[in-house]
């Protein structure tokens, strides 16, 4: 298929051809992403490394097996937008239970199904909703609010919608 891949952690400086294809940064995701800080410091690790990256083709693999949160789920999905701040392009392959997540939070349409041989990077860019007002804002935090795995009284759900708009209005 011309792609070589190297491991999560490991850097490439260079470009390689193989039969005329450009071989691109291929970067393997296989660990669960869940709240906590271990997860977040990987991701901070997986954005520096596709900004510093020398390739301007990268292409990344999902295949969490276990638990990819949420949160997580639509971080990825930010991912091509990052790629197009440093004039790269971003490939996101993805196994079946990714694709599941990302079809079930909206960010893609469910008249795709699902391939294992498809580019979602794109897709997921094409289909992403801008947030442009404030009443984006609150349409996002009440549906991840909602979609959240703890139950919160509906005082306690309002104050978090309150905090977490607010957080997104001053990003």
């Amino acid at each position: 298929m011309g792609r070589l891949c190297y491991n999560y952690l490991s850097v490439t400086k260079s470009k390689k051809i193989m039969s005329g294809v450009v071989v691109l940064k291929c970067i393997n995701i296989s660990d669960s992403f869940t709240v906590q800080k271990p997860s977040y410091n990987r991701f901070a690790k997986l954005q520096t490394e596709i900004a510093e990256c020398y390739d301007n083709s990268i292409q990344i693999n999902i295949d969490i097996q276990n638990r990819f949160g949420y949160t997580f789920v639509f971080l990825f999905s930010t991912l091509p937008y990052l790629a197009k701040k440093y004039n790269k392009t971003l490939n996101i392959f993805c196994n079946e239970k990714s694709f599941a997540l990302f079809k079930k939070l909206g960010l893609l349409s469910s008249k795709y199904s699902y391939c294992k041989d498809v580019d979602y990077g794109t897709i997921l860019e094409n289909s992403a909703v801008i947030i442009s007002k404030d009443q984006d804002i609150f349409e996002l935090v009440t549906e991840i609010t909602y979609e959240a795995p703890v139950k919160m009284s509906e005082d306690l759900s309002s104050l978090f919608i309150s905090r977490a708009g607010e957080m997104y209005n001053n990003a």
